[in-house]
Formats: C-alpha cells, sequence, structure tokens
C-alpha cells in the first residue's frame, strides 16, 4: 500500500498531537497547512530519490531516505523523542543496546532488539533511545519527527 506525502503528514501531525498533549503542551499557534502541490514541489526541488534527508516539512519533521550502499549512522537523542513512519522500502531497525564506538557511529549498535520495518509502521523512539538502521533493504524511505518536551521546537 502506497501512501500520498501529505495523508502520511496528515497522520504524524495527529500522532505528534497526541504526544505533545500527554507531556502538557498546549497549541498556541494556528495549523499549518501544505498543498499536495507545494509538497511536490519540495520533494522535486530537494530531490527525492537522494539520501539523506529530502524535505523538511517542519523544524521538526522531515521526510528522509536511506540507502542499503550508504554509510548509515547509529545515533541517540538524550533531549527528544523521534516518530518514523516507513513510506516505502524496508529493513532492519536497531533499538537500545549502546555505541561501541562513540566516535564511529557507522559502527552500529552493540545489543540492542532488531525489528523488521515495512511500510505502513510507526515505529516511536523515546528520547535516549539508541537506533540505527542495522539492515536496510535497497533503500527506505520514512517521516520522521522529533518530538521535544514542552513543545520547544528544534534544538
Amino acid at each position: 500500500m502506497r501512501l500520498s506525502v501529505p495523508l502520511v503528514a496528515f497522520g504524524t501531525a495527529i500522532l505528534t498531537s497526541a504526544v505533545l498533549a500527554a507531556q502538557g503542551a498546549t497549541p498556541q499557534t494556528p495549523a499549518t497547512y501544505i498543498t499536495a502541490a507545494e509538497v511536490t514541489t519540495r520533494m522535486q526541488k530537494s530531490g527525492i530519490n537522494g539520501a539523506g534527508q529530502i524535505l523538511q516539512v517542519f523544524a521538526n519533521q522531515t521526510v528522509r531516505r536511506r540507502n542499503a550502499n550508504e554509510p548509515n549512522n547509529a545515533s541517540v537523542h538524550p533531549n527528544h523523542a523521534e516518530t518514523y513512519h516507513i513510506l516505502e522500502g524496508s529493513g532492519v531497525l536497531t533499538t537500545g543496546g549502546s555505541l561501541p564506538d562513540e566516535k564511529n557511529r557507522s559502527a552500529g549498535i552493540t545489543g540492542g532488539v532488531s525489528k523488521d520495518v515495512k511500510p505502513g509502521d510507526w515505529i516511536v523512539i523515546p528520547a535516549g533511545t539508541t537506533h540505527w538502521f542495522s539492515k536496510i533493504n535497497g533503500s527506505i524511505l520514512y517521516v520522521e519527527t522529533r518530538l521535544y518536551p514542552g513543545n520547544k521546537g528544534a534544538e
């Protein structure tokens, strides 16, 4: 099943609102609307076939592509949680465990729990949790949303 980016952004916004509400945040500004045409234009300008961040929707929300044949770093963010919504492709996401070499994040994670991920899956990664795509089957495209305590925005 292939979902459109605007539909995914809408679903991600609902999940983000629920998480922020649970953290006690109260939205103070009106919603932001991005038309399908604008999303398509942004994706074309940013190179949809490239890897890494390919579309920044908001300060804390991006569409990312990771490719199996490119470096893939493990990450840990002590000050924010993240959600991933897988749009295309598949792989294995490993979470938890530790970084064996903090200066070489491409060394991956030691320990942790590995799960197969595929289109339609949602993953919530708590703040301070190590995470890494330990296997990518060709490429994987996903929406990443960073969730900051108290709705502070980007770090």
